[in-house]
């Protein structure tokens, strides 16, 4: 937690910032994120998404990986030019 914002550490390395009420440092919260949510780019809360799977699906790509230790799967609406084996950095919108 700093003045200006709360943030969500994963145990896995992942760190995102958190709208809402603040959460006293060192409590344990339960993090869902929709899979379209996730947003490419290199932004002050990105995480490193490691690629298992990349699967274009006409309009979207559809990528399977890790943050840390947990496992995610992100929708993007275009296509995103990854390959298995890459650090993908990724936000939350």
């Amino acid at each position: 937690t700093t003045p200006e914002r709360t943030w969500f550490e994963s145990t896995g390395g992942g760190r995102l910032a958190l709208a809402g009420k603040p959460v006293p440092a060192g409590s344990a919260v339960e993090a869902g994120i929709r899979p379209e949510h996730f947003i490419v780019g290199e932004a002050t809360d990105a995480m490193a998404l490691k690629v298992d799977v990349v699967e274009p699906t006409g309009s979207e790509t559809h990528v399977y990986g890790t943050i840390g230790a947990d496992t995610v799967r992100a929708v993007f609406r275009d296509r995103v030019p990854v390959r298995p084996g890459d650090l993908l950095p990724v936000s939350v919108a």
